[in-house]
C-alpha cells in the first residue's frame, strides 16, 4: 500500500521499522521522561509512547532517526526556570563583549513574543549586551550567538519550517 495513503492521516499510519526497533524505544521513554510534565492547553493531552511515536512517524523513514534524536533535547521549563536557563547559558557563552540574541520562534503575535518583556525585567540587557528579538535577518547580522526558545512546540512543524525558511 502506498505510504500517501496515510498523508492525511499519520495516527493510523503503520510504525516504521526504525520505531520497533530497541534503539528507538530508549530515546522515545527518554524524551517521554523529559516532558512528563508537560500539560496541554486543554489539559487533556499528556506525553506518552503513542503520541512520541505517532509524531516521529509522521516524517520519512529516513528522518525519522534525526527528528527523535531532535527531541530527546528538548528540555521543559517553567517561566522562572526558562529564565535561569537563559541566566546560565549567558554566563556558558558570555565572551569578551560577544553580542548575544535571544529570540523567540514564530511571529510578534504569537504567544513566546511575550516572554522577553518578562525578561527583560529578570537581566540586565545592557550588561550582558544581548538581544531580544524574533529570529530575523537582523538579530543575525547583530548578534555572534544566538539563544532560540519557544513558549510552547505543539507538532514541531512551525519549528521545522522557521529553521528550514533560515537554512535555504
Amino acid at each position: 500500500m502506498s505510504n500517501s495513503y496515510y498523508k492525511d492521516l499519520p495516527r493510523i499510519r503503520p510504525i516504521s521499522d526504525y520505531l520497533n526497533k530497541e534503539e528507538a524505544n530508549e530515546k522515545i521513554k527518554i524524551v517521554i521522561e523529559k516532558l512528563k510534565q508537560f500539560q496541554s492547553s486543554q489539559n487533556w493531552e499528556v506525553i506518552s509512547l503513542n503520541s512520541v511515536t505517532t509524531y516521529i512517524n509522521q516524517f520519512s523513514d529516513d528522518l525519522q532517526p534525526i527528528a527523535l534524536d531532535f527531541i530527546t533535547h528538548i528540555e521543559l521549563y517553567d517561566r522562572d526556570l526558562l529564565v535561569n536557563k537563559i541566566r546560565d547559558i549567558l554566563k556558558k557563552i558570555k565572551e569578551n563583549n560577544k553580542k548575544i540574541g535571544i529570540a523567540f520562534l514564530g511571529n510578534q503575535t504569537d504567544s513566546a513574543s511575550l516572554f522577553p518583556y518578562y525578561l527583560r525585567d529578570k537581566i540586565d540587557i545592557d550588561r550582558e549586551n544581548v538581544f531580544l528579538s524574533d529570529l530575523s535577518d537582523n538579530l543575525l547580522r547583530q548578534s555572534d550567538k544566538i539563544i532560540i526558545y519557544d513558549d510552547n512546540i505543539n507538532s514541531g512543524l512551525q519549528l521545522i519550517n522557521i529553521l528550514a525558511e533560515l537554512l535555504g
